[in-house]
């Protein structure tokens, strides 16, 4: 059986396709280029401490405090928010900015009644987008 003749059509259909097939594969390398190229924060929780007030007898209450250094390995800026949890329950959290290859240190505090034994910790998270909060 003889293979069918090519007209005009099928040139123009198979140049359309090799077209849109270049465009795709110029896109995917502009992509990869932009992802691996884009300047980016990279925000990590480096150490944490707690402190705690003496207890307030007459509101049997205290301060804690938690020290964080947060070190930003990254060519961009950034922002991160930082999560403090007493027994469990998140109880504060603050959004802190962090300059490109830099490391600082920042507190953040919540008063805590009941003057027992707490457990204490700290996590983040980077946020979704710009202005946006964890």
């Amino acid at each position: 059986m003889p293979a069918p003749e090519r007209g005009p059509r099928d040139r123009e259909r198979a140049r359309t396709d090799l077209l849109i097939g270049s465009q795709v594969a110029v896109a995917i390398v502009l992509l990869l280029l932009v992802v691996v190229y884009v300047p980016r924060p990279n925000i990590r929780l480096t150490a944490a401490r707690f402190e705690a007030s003496p207890c307030n007898e007459g509101t049997s209450s205290f301060v804690v405090t938690a020290y964080v250094s947060l070190a930003n390995t990254g060519r961009s800026d950034g922002d991160i928010f930082v999560r403090l949890y007493v027994d469990g329950p998140r109880r504060a959290a603050e959004d802190f900015f962090v300059p490109a290859e830099t490391a600082i240190n920042r507190s953040l505090s919540v008063d805590v009644t009941n003057c027992a034994s707490h457990q204490y910790s700290v996590d983040t998270c980077l946020p979704p987008a710009k202005y946006a909060t964890c």
